[in-house]
């Protein structure tokens, strides 16, 4: 019989998969790598070596050995510590001595704990022994539940800065965590200007291996609808958009990812919209909405709901 997985193994894997989806690599402690869940092993996220940092091997020891890490090339974007039942002062005393070797650190560090610890990491950060480091400044509490209310957000943005905004902060005033705006579908009205091979060329290498393989296929199964369909980009970064050459609206919107083998669709719909796999989730707008596309052998499916939507933008 398989042990239960820890909420602090759940959550250095949320971590590490939202730290690939914005398009970072990540770090795991050796001593962690063995831990898995839902047969998703921590080691399938983390770099085998942490890369030239530029810091002392003295640095590098402290910071090895926390709970997760984001990083670009030889930067380091984030840090986690994640605190769920044990002692909050030991996983700060790591973060404290990452701070007094390299007190002008210029990467945001983060306390991750359940909602119901914020007093108490509040708390340990005001000591005395760490604001004199002001621990209190450069370190950000980051609540389990308000990383699940806006893993997706996030996730979506590609943008490790996202996290921040969800974030408290204490010091001197606490700074309460900011809600993320709701994401908005990428509507494009007026006459599309059909994108060239060349700035095309330029968007795709930027995409995931997988996520233009995904593309070329559905694209086919566009491109099949009618000899009437112009292909381009839209003002919203990140957005390939199909038309009728005389409609005033774009009937598809397509996101290719930067780290994941995924795309994101976006489709208006008709009132007799079908969708009986239920994988479409409306956006904010009325009678706009999304779905993702993981897989080769479903982009027969996302073509037929994407042919609705071509249906519903007549001439």
């Amino acid at each position: 019989m398989s042990q239960p997985v820890s909420p602090h193994i759940k959550m250095q894997l949320t971590l590490a998969k939202l730290g690939q989806a914005v398009g970072c690599d990540v770090w795991i402690p050796r001593a962690d790598r063995t831990k898995s869940r839902d047969e998703h092993s921590l080691a399938e996220y983390s770099l085998e070596e942490l890369p030239e940092l530029g810091l002392s091997q003295k640095v590098i020891s402290a910071i090895q050995n926390i709970d997760v890490l984001w990083l670009t090339a030889n930067t380091l974007n984030a840090a986690f510590e994640i605190e769920h039942s044990t002692e909050i002062f030991s996983g700060i005393l790591r973060l404290s001595d990452l701070i007094a070797s390299v007190p002008n650190i210029a990467f945001p560090i983060y306390v991750v704990a359940p909602q119901e610890r914020e007093d108490e990491v509040a708390k340990q950060l005001m000591r005395p022994t760490f604001k004199n480091l002001q621990l209190d400044k450069k370190c950000l509490y980051l609540s389990y539940e308000a990383l699940e209310e806006n893993y997706d957000k996030i996730e979506f943005a590609e943008d490790p800065e996202k996290v921040r905004k969800i974030a408290t902060t204490f010091g001197e005033i606490k700074k309460e965590p900011a809600a993320l705006p709701v994401e908005k579908a990428p509507i494009t009205s007026g006459k599309l200007e059909p994108a060239t091979p060349r700035i095309l060329h330029d968007y795709l290498r930027e995409r995931s291996d997988g996520s233009r393989v995904l593309y070329e296929k559905l694209r086919k199964e566009i491109m099949r609808f009618g000899n009437d369909i112009v292909e381009g980009l839209s003002k919203e970064e990140g957005w390939i958009v199909y038309a009728r050459s005389k409609a005033q609206l774009a009937f598809c919107s397509i996101r290719l990812r930067k780290k994941l083998d995924k795309l994101t669709v976006s489709i208006p719909v008709p009132k007799d919209f079908s969708d009986p796999r239920g994988v479409a989730r409306k956006w904010g707008h009325d009678n706009y909405y999304w779905f993702d596309v993981y897989a080769l052998n479903d982009t027969d499916y996302a073509a037929e709901l994407i042919r609705q939507a071509y249906g519903l933008v007549t001439r």
